[in-house]
């Protein structure tokens, strides 16, 4: 791998500038990807969460603009406001550190004030980073020129081509020239993704970096197994026997995270829900609370916790069991960042343990399970052979 990003062939003040960020060597995907990008290639791309996907796509990107040109030269699709909002500071902080002052950006995402984002695009940025249904409404209103846009990023590619976006997707890329480069990142593309990217992309280099099935080794795995209609309490004990002060529980059900929280805040625990239809402003006003201390568990579905980005988040806690080998990857890569020590714990039915165990074996990790006595996680064995005396 290329250990340096000077030989990556990247505007010398991108690399300066990335200094400022204490980056100073590429990741693996970075190396794979960056000359491949700059050799206008489209890509289909994975590699796990956290390994820099980000970073690996917008630096060639911005070697690549022609920033005396002022027109959209680049869009970059994701599926969530948070995953959109963090590219976009990603290339703010880039262009601030970089100094490239005649370079241009614009957030467009749905639940946003329309008009404010249409004056956003009269200052002609060169990359615009969106939800499909909003940049598609700004091309159909005429308000976004894609006729110059040579590159397009599908971010967390799986999401972007499921029956939610992939119209759409379609649409953005039809308004675009036959020239285009279109790239594909995300931690997992499973089969079915790849079939239908190919009605899209030219010839694509396929590139993965990092096994998917490598988890770090700062995160514990654990789970409990009780009863359906335990799985609430055991979470309550599991808060206070843990001391949790900032983790994410997951669920599949829009209607089960709003009455899991309300159930949780009558119990004292603070928690906020968080999924797709939270409003905007709602959603950062939530995020802020949590990331502050003021909020301690957030409830949040799979879909809303794709590109969320938080220090210092110690547990993960499934109360739906994953339903694949992927999802269990996406929600344990929220936590341990940055070589932190984390915990995933799963409470799971005795019907759903055997799912865990596959996962076991495909991570190749160890998911012990555990029970909570006197207040303390423990082994089953200690506690049998403690009430056994």
């Amino acid at each position: 791998m290329i250990k340096e990003f000077s030989n990556l062939g990247l505007k010398p003040e991108l690399v300066t500038g990335l200094l400022a960020q204490e980056i100073t060597v590429p990741t693996d995907i970075q190396s794979l990807c960056i000359q491949e990008i700059l050799d206008k290639k489209d890509i289909i791309a994975s590699s796990k969460t956290g390994s820099g996907k980000t970073l690996a796509y917008l630096l060639p990107i911005m070697t690549m603009l022609n920033d005396a040109e002022r027109h959209v030269q680049a869009i970059v699709l994701a599926p969530t406001h948070e995953l959109c909002v963090q590219v976009y500071k990603q290339i703010e902080l880039l262009v601030q550190n970089a100094e490239l002052k005649n370079i241009r950006a614009a957030v467009l995402i749905g639940g946003a004030n329309i008009n404010r984002q249409m004056d956003r695009l009269k200052e002609k940025p060169q990359i615009v980073v969106g939800t499909t249904g909003r940049i598609l409404e700004l091309i159909r209103l005429k308000k976004l020129t894609t006729h110059f846009v040579k590159t397009i990023v599908l971010d967390e590619a799986d999401r972007m081509f499921d029956v939610k976006n992939i119209e759409s997707v379609k649409a953005i890329v039809k308004t675009t020239l036959k020239e285009r480069q279109i790239i594909m990142f995300s931690a997992t593309i499973d089969s079915e993704t790849k079939l239908r990217a190919e009605e899209l992309l030219k010839n694509p280099s396929v590139i993965v970096a990092n096994k998917l099935s490598d988890l770090p080794q700062n995160i514990e795995h654990i789970y409990f197994e009780c009863e359906k209609r335990d799985k609430i309490e055991v979470l309550k004990k599991l808060f206070y026997a843990e001391n949790i002060t900032r983790g994410i529980v997951f669920l599949n059900n829009n209607e089960d995270i709003e009455n899991l929280s309300k159930r949780l805040n009558y119990h004292s625990i603070k928690s906020a829900p968080l999924f797709g239809e939270t409003l905007k402003n709602e959603r950062r006003n939530i995020l802020n609370d949590f990331k502050d201390g003021r909020i301690n568990l957030l409830i949040a579905s799979d879909i809303v916790a794709r590109g969320l980005d938080i220090k210092d988040l110690s547990h993960i806690i499934n109360i739906n069991v994953p339903e694949s080998s992927d999802l269990y990857l996406h929600r344990a890569g929220r936590a341990g960042r940055a070589g932190e020590h984390a915990i995933v714990a799963t409470i799971a039915e005795p019907s759903e343990v055997r799912y865990l165990k596959k996962f076991s074996s495909f991570f190749k990790i160890n998911i012990a399970k555990k029970v909570i006595s006197q207040g303390e996680v423990a082994e089953p064995k200690k506690v049998e052979k403690n009430n056994k005396k």
